[in-house]
């Protein structure tokens, strides 16, 4: 639905290297070092490489990088920026951007293989966040919400 959204607006979403946009509409990010979580994924930071750029022509532009999970306080992290600045704030720092909904989720673990799994978890847009897409591409209208699903995480990672 959010897809939807963003092209009734004109709003391109683009993946920034090595985050890479595949059909479904999937995006991928690799799990870059740094991150750590507990074996039953309750706790822990997990962070992720790349970036994305939302960007309507002759309007805003805004960048999400290097995201970070963080699976105690069940929300996601990034630096974010908005642009072209003076007509908008420009590099806002880390943020939080989505509300992630493990509770919702498919968890395992294999304690002796040292892996751990997470589907299906939703990712929902914080008030912020949806503040800032509606004042960067429509125009300060109530398009985007707090609480809309943005789409869902999944993850595998093997501790080493």
């Amino acid at each position: 639905a959010i897809l939807a959204k963003f092209k009734a607006l004109f709003v391109s979403l683009n993946p920034i290297s090595p985050a890479e946009l595949q059909p479904g509409p999937v995006l991928r990010f690799p799990i870059a070092s740094g991150g750590q979580i507990s074996p039953d994924a309750s706790e822990g930071t997990l962070r992720l490489g790349g970036a994305i750029e939302l960007l309507q022509l002759g309007a805003g532009q805004l960048f999400h990088k290097e995201y970070w999970l963080d699976l105690g306080a069940k929300s996601t992290s990034a630096e974010v920026d908005i642009e072209p600045t003076p007509a908008f704030p420009g590099k806002l720092g880390r943020l939080g951007v989505f509300d992630l909904d493990l509770a919702a989720a498919s968890l395992s673990s294999d304690p002796k293989q040292r892996t751990i799994t997470v589907s299906n978890a939703p990712l929902r847009l914080t008030a912020t966040t949806a503040q800032q897409f509606n004042d960067a591409f429509a125009e300060g209208k109530a398009v985007f919400a707090a609480g809309e699903l943005f789409g869902v995480v999944g993850f595998g990672a093997v501790g080493q």
